[in-house]
C-alpha cells in the first residue's frame, strides 16, 4: 500500500507527528494516542520505525560535549543579530 492509498488517515498529518513523537514532544497520553493511531497504516509505520532506528544509531554516534555559558551566550546573540537584520 502506498500513502495515497491509506483512506484512514492523512499520511502527511501522520508523518509530522512520528517527528513530534520521536522528539519527545508528546505527553505520556498523546504517545500513547499516536502508537495506537500509527497501527492502522503498514507505510507510516514502516516509516515511524525506519526514523526511530535512525534516531537510536545517531544517538549512539554522538557524543555530546560540555561548552563554556560564554560561548553559548554568544552563539545565542549572533543568531538573535543575524534574524534582527535579515542577514541569513
Amino acid at each position: 500500500m502506498n500513502r495515497k492509498e491509506c483512506n484512514k488517515h492523512d499520511c502527511d498529518e501522520m508523518l509530522e507527528k512520528v517527528m513530534m513523537a520521536l522528539d519527545g514532544a508528546y505527553s505520556h497520553e498523546q504517545e500513547k494516542q499516536f502508537l495506537k493511531d500509527i497501527q492502522h497504516c503498514s507505510c507510516c509505520l514502516e516509516i515511524y520505525d525506519i526514523e526511530k532506528n535512525f534516531k537510536t544509531f545517531l544517538c549512539r554516534k554522538v557524543h555530546r560535549k560540555k561548552v563554556s555559558e560564554d560561548l553559548v551566550n554568544g552563539i545565542k546573540n549572533k543568531i538573535s543579530l543575524s534574524i534582527i537584520s535579515g542577514k541569513d
